[in-house]
């Protein structure tokens, strides 16, 4: 019978900003991951914007700091890091993983992506655009029609909420108001950050 390690203890820290910051070393590995997560989920998208969350979403990936979006991709690939997005109940998840030994040069790229994303025009846009076409495509996506109004029926507002948002919510959403919503979800408070590797 192989023998199977236990895994190694998660020690909880809550730094001096408020954010909750989770670790898991794991020496037998190279690699680390890493999750942002920023209390900016469905559940806080304000009256008669469904979907805003989905668009920010999008618009993380468009560029941060002094980047723009190809600039923002390049550091993040000369890094080795893959990253995604996820928008859930209660929090927008920053996903990342990495060689350990690249860590340090990819934080940064994720405090960047959620202290100052590129919140402009140029990138409300397409994040809408794209926004609006995942909503299109559940016409052709039964089983996920059903997923969603089973949820829509079973919970309580407003954890029955999609991901997708709604044609109303989505064409609404204004520079002002993404700016106002991110800046309102994305705070220390609440937010936590989970590490392994």
């Amino acid at each position: 019978m192989a023998d199977h390690a236990t895994s190694p203890e998660i020690v909880t820290t809550r730094l001096a900003c408020g954010i909750t910051l989770l670790v898991q070393p794991m020496a037998g590995v190279r690699s680390a991951s890493i999750t942002v997560a920023v209390p900016a989920g469905l559940t806080s998208e304000p009256e008669g914007r469904a979907g805003i969350a989905g668009i920010a979403s999008e618009v993380l990936m468009r560029g941060a700091g002094d980047r723009d979006s190809r600039q923002l991709a390049d550091a993040f690939d000369a890094t080795g890091c893959t990253r995604h997005i996820d928008v859930a109940g209660r929090a927008m998840l920053l996903r990342g993983t990495m060689i350990a030994d690249r860590f340090s040069e990819a934080v940064p790229l994720f405090a960047d992506t959620v202290l100052s994303p590129r919140t402009e025009s140029g990138t409300l846009e397409p994040a809408r655009s794209l926004s609006m076409q995942a909503l299109q495509s559940l016409a052709d996506e039964p089983r996920e029609r059903a997923s969603i109004e089973a949820r829509r029926r079973h919970y309580p507002e407003p954890y029955n909420r999609s991901s997708y948002g709604d044609k109303a919510g989505i064409e609404a959403v204004t520079l002002d108001d993404l700016r106002a919503w991110w800046d309102a979800r994305a705070v220390a408070g609440g937010t936590v950050i989970g590490v392994a590797g």
